[in-house]
């Protein structure tokens, strides 16, 4: 759509990511975040401009890490805490591979430490290894009691009654791209 925008650069990003290429060089709409979730309720919960919110002393903060192995998937970290009966997505964070894993936890850890975070949640990815890493830093890694499928699945009726507050972020572009 923007002329000054090198084709090769369009060509790359599709390469990396079709759906969320459609969206941003595109002009089109994510096709499979929007089967999940409407239009009007992905508006309704990024919060326009907001790309990441300090940490603050009155809050208690959660995380979750989706640990990869460093060569296929990304290794991903997201911080929030809970506001007026709300679910506040304060920062977020993606390592695509290649990776090392082991500095990607370092990079993370020095982050959760700025929140005050000793422990986060994440899969059962790999058994012991995420839990060694983080635990290197002074982090503890306990597995989640539910999966990413039960997880989305609690999630799609708190977007649907205004109950979560996500970021500005490109990664969540088919809702972003919902919000103007």
């Amino acid at each position: 759509m923007n002329p000054t925008v090198p084709e090769r650069a369009i060509e790359d990003a599709y390469a990396q990511d079709a759906a969320a290429a459609a969206t941003e060089c595109g002009a089109e709409f994510r096709r499979d975040i929007e089967t999940f979730v409407s239009a009007e309720a992905g508006a309704a919960v990024v919060m326009s401009q907001r790309f990441e919110l300090s940490p603050l002393s009155d809050f208690e903060y959660r995380t979750f890490v989706d640990p990869s192995g460093g060569s296929k998937e990304s290794f991903t970290l997201a911080i929030a805490h809970l506001e007026d009966g709300k679910a506040v997505l304060d920062a977020v964070r993606e390592c695509r591979p290649p990776l090392s894993p082991e500095q990607v936890v370092a990079d993370y850890a020095e982050l959760l430490k700025t929140y005050q975070v000793g422990k986060v949640e994440g899969d059962r990815y790999a058994g012991e290894w995420p839990r060694e890493p983080f635990r290197k830093h002074g982090i503890s890694y306990e597995p989640a009691d539910k999966t990413k499928s039960e997880i989305y699945l609690e999630l799609l009726p708190a977007i649907n009654s205004g109950k979560v507050e996500l970021l500005d972020n490109a990664r969540f572009s088919g809702l972003q791209s919902f919000s103007g």
